[in-house]
């Protein structure tokens, strides 16, 4: 997630951006329907994952920036601590921490 001026360098109109917007989350939210998130949605999300870059998870209560490594079909993150330690969390249990 981003904003349009942070990645564009100048504002947007919503209205500008919120139909192709709405009309490529409807596309894929289409192939999700008919090919399910392992046919539809896994593949395409393993092609855009950086797993190089870091987010911040909150894990045993404490904030930690961690690498995504995998998504399986189930929902099952497994993440990456910087000292290499790896976690698996079902995607329902998620609570990303601050940045």
């Amino acid at each position: 997630s981003t904003s349009l001026l942070r990645v564009a360098g100048n504002r947007h109109s919503v209205d500008l951006v919120q139909y192709p917007i709405l009309e490529r989350l409807g596309v894929q939210w289409n192939a999700f329907l008919q090919r399910g998130f392992s046919d539809a949605i896994l593949p395409r999300w393993h092609t855009l994952a950086d797993l190089s870059a870091r987010r911040n998870f909150v894990l045993d209560g404490q904030t930690v920036s961690c690498r995504v490594l995998c998504i399986t079909a189930d929902g099952t993150l497994t993440l990456e601590t910087p000292t290499g330690v790896t976690h698996k969390l079902h995607a329902s249990q998620v609570i990303f921490g601050d940045d």
